[in-house]
């Protein structure tokens, strides 16, 4: 089950924003029950976490502040071996986002975390990790992400910028064979172009190119990275199309590291009335050199084994006729994973307008099979 919260606080219309509050949160439970893995594992557990921010603005800076906390603990067993692993933590992260002027931003994130992990029965030990007392023993996770992005010219119609991005996690713990540290260094050159901007249709490119440093535990690469993407928009006929493609050259081990995501949206006709449809298939480790970038540089860690495996998500809308200033809406969808296998999700969502926005959905997948429960709201006032 899912549940989420977005809200909107403070005046609207004005050119910076000032003084205006998000805050924003989730929250999720999760249990697996007799899941068949590779190599004849069978997996069994529950895992919980609860996510909350807030952030506003002054003047040209961002700034706020995020807190999570997750427990989880599984099952394992292969044949007669096997044993239990729980692992809990909170981490706070306060970040900072400043446009200096002239083309130039600047961000950071910096905090950490706290939490215990425990290992009993596996490695073919009673206990492999319980602590003194039987609790576990403590985490500590470190982490600091700096980042700046530069406008540097016009060039051909290009809007040229020059990126740089900085990460470095570190966790002390206990644990026998548990990577410390990962780092991660990454400087591109971006490109972007707008070849088409009508009231009817839009099309934008992208294209990003530089160097990447990897580092997780003993483990250290460096690569080129291409990214790139394409936007596309025709109003009349209620289309959009966006892909996004990556590719990393000379990662661990030598290793190709690729992905891409390609999401088709249609929805005809008046907004919010009648059928809307959205196809989503996601390829290898999904994302775009600059979805990297906007991801604040906590994208996946170096030294994570790749995932070359296709999903594909399909959601299908039906918009009733409103009643008032409230719009309503009937959401059937299907994805596919290699985890949970099919999924079907059936639900609604209520809209006031652009002020307030509930949803809801049930979905089941085939693996397992588990079932899910999804709660959102989003509001501005």
């Amino acid at each position: 089950s899912r549940t989420r919260f977005d809200l909107h606080l403070g005046r609207q219309g004005s050119a910076r924003q000032q003084g205006r509050w998000r805050l924003w949160g989730s929250g999720s439970a999760s249990s697996l029950s007799d899941f068949a893995a590779d190599g004849g594992w069978q997996l069994g557990g529950s895992v919980h976490a609860a996510h909350f921010g807030v952030a506003t603005t002054a003047g040209r800076a961002a700034f706020g502040a995020t807190i999570s906390h997750g427990r989880g603990a599984m099952n394992v067993a292969q044949g007669a071996a096997g044993g239990e692993a729980s692992v809990d933590m909170t981490a706070v992260l306060p970040f900072l986002r400043w446009r200096a002027g002239r083309g130039l931003d600047l961000w950071g994130v910096a905090g950490g975390g706290r939490g215990r992990a425990s290992f009993d029965g596996l490695g073919g030990t009673e206990c492999a990790v319980c602590g003194e007392d039987g609790d576990g023993v403590p985490l500590r996770m470190r982490l600091l992400a700096l980042g700046v992005r530069q406008e540097l010219a016009r060039v051909r119609g290009f809007d040229l910028a020059l990126k740089s991005d900085a990460l470095a996690v570190r966790t002390d713990t206990a644990l026998a064979g548990a990577a410390p540290r990962s780092e991660r260094l990454r400087l591109m050159l971006d490109a972007r172009r707008t070849w088409l901007a009508t009231a009817g249709m839009g099309l934008a490119t992208n294209l990003a190119l530089g160097g990447r440093w990897d580092r997780g535990g003993t483990v250290a690469s460096g690569g080129m990275e291409l990214g790139g993407g394409v936007d596309f928009k025709h109003r009349r006929l209620g289309l959009g199309v966006r892909g996004r493609g990556r590719v990393l050259v000379g990662g661990v081990d030598g290793r190709r590291e690729w992905g891409g995501d390609l999401a088709v949206d249609l929805d005809p006709g008046a907004p919010g009335v009648g059928l809307s449809l959205r196809l989503q298939p996601t390829w290898g480790l999904a994302g775009s050199a600059d979805s990297l970038w906007r991801s604040g540089g906590q994208s996946r860690m170096p030294g994570a084994a790749s995932d070359d495996s296709a999903r594909w998500d399909m959601a299908l809308g039906y918009g009733l006729q409103p009643r008032g200033e409230m719009n309503r809406r009937l959401l059937f969808g299907l994805s596919r994973d290699e985890w949970l296998g099919v999924t079907h999700r059936v639900g609604g969502e209520l809209a006031r307008t652009d002020a307030l926005r509930f949803n809801v959905e049930l979905s089941r997948a085939s693996q397992s099979p588990a079932y899910g429960f999804r709660l959102a709201c989003t509001g501005r006032f």
